[in-house]
């Protein structure tokens, strides 16, 4: 999914990741037991670093990214 394109308020943006919930395919890497959620937050937003044209990298909100057609 990283490297598709996207329109943000009219402007193109290209995903650098994306958040993925953990699953039998991709568990979570090794971490001490304080670190590791039990449960994930609940309402918790699909976050996403997305790259603008002038090169900064932003993490926002996966809400609002248009996929280009």
């Amino acid at each position: 999914m990283t490297g598709r394109r996207y329109l943000l308020r009219g402007g193109q943006v290209e995903l650098v990741c994306t958040f993925v919930l953990p699953s039998a395919r991709n568990p979570l890497p090794a971490a001490p037991a304080w670190l590791t959620w039990v449960t994930p937050p609940s309402g918790a937003p699909r976050n996403a670093a997305v790259r603008y044209p002038d090169g900064r990298v932003v993490v926002r909100p996966f809400r609002g990214l248009r996929r280009l057609a």
